[in-house]
């Protein structure tokens, strides 16, 4: 689930995005359905997933979409924090007086470096049309028209600029073997990775200016919420956390 989810408890404190809090979703669901139920953040599903598939004891998975959540992994274990809901960089400030968030902060990470500040950038651009919405089809739409549109590269140009800014930060304070860049921007690596590689050349502190980057495949995160109830059940062994 994208939000702020306590795997631990089977509850969503925050959804920002569909505006949802405090949400028992095991008990609701346990009304209807009679097998065991586990539900985790969509970003620690896709960290364990890669984790899994490459053995790289720390790393960051960035998951952008709508908004921006993260999974990390330390020590070859889910980072969890102290209430379970740890990840949340989407919602660490870049501007300290910017864009309004759902979360009722502002100059949130999400509001520059998502399908949010996507749609944004477009409709900024004189050669994209005004009709524009946020979508599920948005970045496949805008990746096959940015072949021939230069407002549509600008736009994915100026959201790898912010999307470097924040895994700087991420680089900076948590020193990762990986990074890896999943969601559904993943698709439009071509058109905003170099804008992400060359803020981190000059964001990034000493050896942090090497840390490897990546993009995800499409399936990471699907793949990680399956091992859920595979390691809590076949494999009678709860995910390892911190």
């Amino acid at each position: 689930m994208p939000g702020i989810v306590n795997y631990r408890t089977g509850s969503a404190f925050y959804l920002p995005n569909i505006e949802i809090e405090n949400w028992d979703v095991i008990g609701a669901l346990s009304q209807s359905f009679s097998f065991p139920i586990f539900i985790d953040n969509d970003g620690n599903c896709g960290a364990w997933s890669l984790y899994r598939e490459r053995q790289e004891r720390n790393l960051v998975f960035v998951n952008v979409g709508i908004g921006i959540g993260t999974g990390i992994v330390v020590n070859g274990q889910l980072y969890r924090g102290s209430n379970g809901i740890a990840g949340e960089f989407g919602h660490t400030s870049i501007a300290a007086m910017g864009v309004v968030c759902a979360c009722g902060s502002y100059g949130c990470w999400e509001q520059y470096a998502s399908e949010q500040a996507l749609l944004r950038y477009l409709r900024e651009s004189e050669d994209v049309p005004e009709a524009l919405e946020l979508s599920p089809n948005l970045v496949s739409l805008a990746v096959e028209q940015a072949a021939t549109q230069s407002g549509y590269q600008r736009a994915f140009r100026t959201l790898g600029q912010y999307l470097g800014v924040g895994i700087a930060n991420i680089i900076n304070a948590l020193n990762p073997g990986l990074v890896v860049i999943g969601g559904t921007i993943a698709q439009a690596a071509s058109l905003f990775l170099p804008e992400v590689e060359y803020v981190i050349h000059h964001r990034a502190m000493a050896t942090n200016k090497h840390v490897a980057l990546t993009v995800a495949h499409e399936d990471a995160i699907v793949v990680g919420a399956a091992q859920l109830p595979i390691a809590h059940t076949l494999l009678q062994s709860p995910l390892a956390e911190v």
